[in-house]
C-alpha cells in the first residue's frame, strides 16, 4: 500500500479481516459480510478536544458475538484466528447485525430510489 494512500475502501474488498478501534470503517466491513476485529480502547478516555465523548456506546459491546474483541497486543493472534475461522454462531450473529443495520444490500438500491422518486413525482 503506498504510504500516501489514505483511501482504505478499495482494500476492504481485498482483506480477509481487519483490525479497528472506534473507526466507522468497521461498519463498512460488516456490510461486506466479513468478520473484523475490534481493538477495545479505554472507553472513558476517548474524548474529543472539547471533552465530549467520542462514542455513544462502550466499544466492548459493539458487534458483540460477531466480531472478536481484543484488549491488548497478546489478544491479537487469537482474535485473528477467530475472525478468519468464525463459528457458526459468529456467522449467524454477523448476518443478524448486517440485516439490522443495512437493508437492501442486493445491488438494486438505484432502482429502488428511482421507483420511489417516480412515485413521489406521480410518474408511475
Amino acid at each position: 500500500i503506498p504510504e500516501n494512500d489514505v483511501d482504505i475502501y478499495p482494500y476492504l474488498y481485498l482483506a480477509d479481516t481487519m483490525i479497528s478501534d472506534t473507526s466507522s470503517v468497521i461498519n463498512e466491513f460488516l456490510a461486506l459480510g466479513k468478520h473484523g476485529i475490534i481493538y477495545v480502547l479505554p472507553y472513558e478516555d476517548l474524548k474529543h478536544s472539547d471533552g465530549m465523548p467520542v462514542l455513544s456506546i462502550d466499544p466492548k459491546h459493539w458487534l458483540e458475538g460477531a466480531f472478536p474483541h481484543m484488549y491488548e497486543p497478546k489478544d491479537l493472534l487469537p482474535a485473528v484466528e477467530k475472525a478468519l475461522n468464525p463459528t457458526q454462531d459468529m456467522k449467524e450473529k454477523l448476518e443478524e447485525y448486517r440485516n439490522y443495520f443495512f437493508t437492501g444490500l442486493d445491488g438494486k438500491a438505484g432502482k429502488r430510489v428511482k421507483s420511489k422518486i417516480d412515485k413521489l413525482m406521480n410518474l408511475e
